[in-house]
């Protein structure tokens, strides 16, 4: 992202700021910048009201089980397709998101060097589509796969990309498999996986136009950690029972597959 016209302190910075996620003397050199910059002030005054405002409105709702009307198993039952329950569920995760403002959304430039914003909508259809699928027993995913099987074939075929199957055996990760999904107007792909207490963590690829710049962004939604970038014409979001430090580790693992 770039700096406002204005300002001397680029967005990037400032959300870092907001969200704490640099190192002492980084802050030190923001809050003394910030002295002489009555904008880059009304900006950070203007996103941390933001956030209160969305804590106070949302964060309740995060610590709450899905209401039994959202049941996956009821509105299969009722003779809804999986696919319209996985809209209902992202319906449900705008809720769930909780705090998810712009300084909530920053991954520190200590990071793996990943470049590129994906879009809140994504990152929304991520989280619902992991909480359906992975709470499925006996069919979690619609194709089991490995690395260089069939799988990537698919999914470079369905989203007009290409797209390797990452290999995070390394992390402690299994690849169970994947399921095609509906990404806006096009395809998505969102691939499982899962390590050895049963866990499990899930990636979601949607196609967009080549770009680069802007923040990877961060985010917890309950148990799960989101963290969500582009990579060239991809976009690729992260869902998992795991902290900030683990995904990402995770999620140089992925970058560095997949470039």
């Amino acid at each position: 992202m770039t700096s406002q016209p204005h300002s001397r302190i680029s967005d990037a910075d400032l959300m870092a700021y907001l969200d704490r996620s640099l190192d002492a003397g980084r802050m030190a050199e923001i809050a003394a910048a910030l002295d002489t910059d009555p904008e880059g002030r009304a900006r950070l005054a203007e996103w941390r009201q933001q956030n209160a405002l969305i804590a106070s409105l949302y964060q309740p709702v995060a610590a709450e089980p899905l209401p039994p009307r959202l049941n996956v198993r009821r509105m299969a039952a009722e003779g809804r397709g999986k696919h319209q329950a996985w809209h209902r569920m992202a319906a449900a995760a705008i809720l769930c998101l909780g705090i998810g403002a712009s300084g909530g959304w920053y991954w520190g430039h200590q990071g793996a060097g990943i470049g590129g914003t994906a879009p809140a909508d994504q990152i929304v259809a991520a989280l619902a589509a992991h909480r359906l699928y992975t709470a499925e027993v006996a069919h979690p995913v619609e194709v089991a796969g490995n690395t260089d099987g069939d799988l990537g074939t698919w999914f470079s075929k369905r989203l007009d990309r290409k797209l390797t199957i990452p290999n995070l055996e390394q992390t402690g990760w299994r690849l169970v498999g994947g399921s095609l999904l509906p990404a806006g107007d096009k395809a998505g792909a969102q691939i499982m996986y899962e390590n050895a207490g049963g866990q499990r963590l899930t990636l979601f690829f949607t196609p967009v136009a080549p770009h680069k710049d802007g923040v990877p962004r961060f985010a917890t939604s309950g148990d799960l950690g989101v963290m969500s970038w582009t990579d060239g014409s991809l976009n690729c979001t992260i869902v998992g029972p795991i902290d900030r430090t683990e995904i990402k580790r995770i999620a140089a693992e992925v970058y560095d597959q997949l470039t």
